[in-house]
């Protein structure tokens, strides 16, 4: 294997091959075994870099579930040589059956927090409980072996922002010299099923190791400064995580609980009715500039000018409708239709069709709508209301127009992104991805399109939800669409 490749997937010939000179038997046979058992699921990114890691290092990896918790640490002790790696973990994994053998084989720092979920378990955790895993961590990496760890603390089934990561990853370095090298854990389905999947195909980008020996030193100087220390590194190594995730930056702040719609939650003016229009006057076209620079401008920062998105090419004609939506007198969302929109994406905007998709025959298919600019003000978000007007006045626009099928682009990792919405509720399908468009952000652009009478056939069977709140009073044309 060479060591300065960047990207390598660990199917079952490559598996086989790697040397693991540092590994006893039994733990040579358990990493093959696993990754056999994988089938190719993972693939690195990176490699260079973990070939210039030291020795001993702090490996922290962003985290989803159970899946990656088995095959991270198999994959990075073979590209290792084989070497140990102790990783902390929930000590009650050590103890289910199968899975509990097989982490226990890895020689893991196990972690006594959580209280048994069995009450016959808790005298065992009690007994163990006064177990100083940080402690043991810190005699592992004095010993000159690696140490691996989830900084985010807990499986985070969040598959658009990494969570808050806890501090015990700069202590360890702080305590020790050891750099850490981050590694992001992405499992590619998530943008597919709108969640982090339970098995599937892995990802692991690693990153250029970090140390900080100018914060240990910053550190000596006191209770407060090293505090501040533990801050500063515990930030740098969540921004780069996010980053090798593919995932936004945890929130500020931490987790927070949403609160429950009440009287008292909601903007006093959005209680009263929404209505949608077509933005056609001077004084519309303010209103949506208005919302239009809260959210892309000013909050997305995705655009510079929120005037450029209101202009109408004299080429478009009445092709590109913009509808605006009101609580009471206060606009609060827009969204943009572009009635026969081109198909064809620009050269060099990096666009990859799903397998089995053909532009061309997709566009003879029918007549396409193209919606998006979808944007709600923060202080009405969480009135979906708002959306599903929006929503049912373009689908009651685009139906006078004859439009048989919808097209919309949304970005992975938005926070805000209505991926999952268009995929289970409005029957959108995946058509391919594209790096590069018109507005100023890094993520991936994913591109998605639904025939309407199919949609409608598929999603309406039982006449309920969004489905029905949708299609009401248009059932008649949905299906006469083709």
């Amino acid at each position: 294997m060479d060591a300065d490749a960047e990207s390598l997937r660990l199917g079952p010939a490559v598996a086989m091959r790697l040397p693991l000179p540092a590994a006893a038997a039994g733990r040579k046979a358990l990493v093959r075994l696993l990754l056999l058992a994988s089938c190719g699921a993972v693939r690195v990114e990176g490699i260079g870099r973990l070939a210039r890691a030291p020795r001993p290092a702090i490996f922290a990896l962003s985290h989803h579930g159970a899946w990656e918790t088995v095959l991270a640490p198999a994959t990075l002790v073979a590209l290792r040589g084989g070497g140990a790696l102790r990783f902390f973990v929930d000590w009650m994994y050590t103890e289910l059956p199968w899975i509990g053998w097989l982490v226990r084989r890895i020689d893991p720092i196990p972690v006594w927090r959580k209280r048994a979920r069995f009450g016959w378990k808790e005298g065992l955790r009690r007994a163990q409980a006064r177990r100083n895993p940080l402690a043991e961590a810190v005699a592992t990496l004095a010993a000159g072996t690696d140490v691996g760890l989830y900084p985010e603390g807990r499986r985070n089934h969040d598959s658009i922002r990494l969570a808050p990561l806890r501090p015990g990853v700069a202590r360890l370095t702080l305590a020790t010299g050891a750099p850490i090298v981050p590694v992001g854990v992405e499992l590619p389905a998530r943008t597919r099923l709108g969640r982090p999947p339970r098995v599937g195909r892995i990802v692991l980008r690693i990153g250029e190791p970090l140390p900080f020996d100018d914060m240990r030193v910053a550190a000596t100087a006191g209770p407060v400064a090293r505090r501040s220390a533990e801050r500063r590194i515990t930030a740098r190594v969540a921004a780069v995580l996010a980053e090798l995730s593919r995932k936004l930056p945890a929130a500020p702040g931490g987790p927070r609980k949403v609160p429950e719609m009440s009287s008292s939650f909601v903007p006093r003016a959005s209680r009263a009715a929404i209505t949608v229009a077509p933005v056609t006057s001077s004084a519309q076209r303010g209103e949506a500039a208005a919302v239009i620079a809260e959210v892309y401008r000013d909050e997305k920062r995705w655009i510079a000018d929120e005037r450029r998105e209101l202009e109408l090419d004299a080429a478009t004609g009445e092709r590109v409708i913009w509808l605006l939506a009101r609580a009471g007198d206060q606009p609060v969302g827009v969204l943009r239709l572009v009635v026969d929109p081109e198909l064809a994406l620009p050269e060099g905007c990096g666009l990859r069709l799903e397998k089995g998709v053909d532009l061309v025959q997709l566009g003879g298919s029918g007549r396409f709508a193209d919606v998006g600019r979808l944007m709600v003000r923060s202080a009405w978000r969480r009135q979906p209301a708002i959306v599903l007007a929006l929503m049912r006045a373009a689908l009651e626009t685009v139906i006078e127009r004859r439009c048989t099928h919808l097209l919309t682009t949304v970005f992975e990792d938005d926070q805000h992104s209505p991926y999952r919405f268009h995929m289970r509720q409005l029957g959108f399908q995946r058509i391919g991805t594209f790096e590069r468009g018109e507005l100023a952000c890094a993520s991936r652009r994913i591109l998605l399109a639904v025939d309407l009478a199919d949609a409608w056939a598929r999603l309406g069977a039982g006449r309920r939800g969004v489905a029905a709140a949708l299609g009401a009073g248009l059932a008649a044309r949905l299906v006469a669409v083709s």
